[in-house]
């Protein structure tokens, strides 16, 4: 019974030390995971504002495109709309050649653009039709 005396407190020795161990191993386990959640939370929230900002930069560009389209279908529509008379009277060459440009970097592809001001032109390269 001597030895009793001996290996109780030890092995409650031991018992104590494994349950410090434990402990401390959930602790560090608490704290990655912890760690973990605050990164995920930090790119989620980074994920939400980015996707907030790409659908503001769409509808935007929608609106763009809409005022665009627009623009250039009011172009087109004046150059289709000329009366014969305005047809008949021919504008200077440096007329044609600005009207051009303008309608150019407005984005017009129209049939009548291109009969009038050239397909294959740039916009600083313009050159008027011989009339």
């Amino acid at each position: 019974m001597t030895y009793l005396r001996f290996a109780l407190p030890l092995i409650a020795l031991v018992g104590l030390f494994s349950l410090y161990v434990l402990w401390q191993r959930a602790e560090t386990q608490l704290l990655a995971t912890s760690t973990e959640l605050t990164a995920a939370n930090r790119e989620r929230e980074r994920l939400a504002t980015r996707n907030q900002d790409l659908e503001r930069e769409a509808i935007e560009r929608l609106a763009d495109d809409a005022a665009i389209e627009k623009l250039g279908k009011g172009m087109t529509d004046a150059i289709n709309a000329t009366t014969p008379a305005q047809q008949a009277a021919t504008p200077s060459a440096v007329s044609v050649a600005l009207g051009c440009a303008r309608l150019r970097e407005a984005g017009a592809t129209s049939d009548a653009f291109k009969r009038i001001c050239g397909a294959g032109q740039t916009a600083a390269g313009a050159k008027a039709p011989a009339h």
